[in-house]
């Protein structure tokens, strides 16, 4: 694998455990009126604040964690997964 797939494929990794958080806060709720799509979009926006930093973080950290792993990156899931890992380690080392 390239220098930019694996990177690519290590930030995905990344990318998509940052937002299924985002997404699943984001998920509309019953309630007694309408919410439509500004409502929405509001709900998505307060929910994504707190996953930016990470998010901007994990494009920072994606050498890192390729430069640790080097050869046992052959493939793109095996990068998908590492990125994947690596931020669901670092949001229990947080919780912890």
């Amino acid at each position: 694998m390239s220098f930019w797939s694996t990177y690519l494929a290590v930030v995905a990794g990344i990318v998509i455990s940052v937002l299924y958080p985002i997404l699943r806060q984001a998920l509309p709720r019953p309630r007694a009126g309408v919410a439509g799509v500004p409502g929405f979009l509001s709900r998505a926006w307060d929910a994504s604040k707190p996953y930016i930093v990470t998010l901007i973080f994990a494009f920072v950290t994606a050498p890192l964690i390729m430069a640790f792993l080097d050869d046992k990156l052959d493939s793109w899931p095996a990068a998908l997964l590492a990125g994947f890992a690596w931020e669901a380690t670092i949001e229990k080392v947080k919780e912890g």
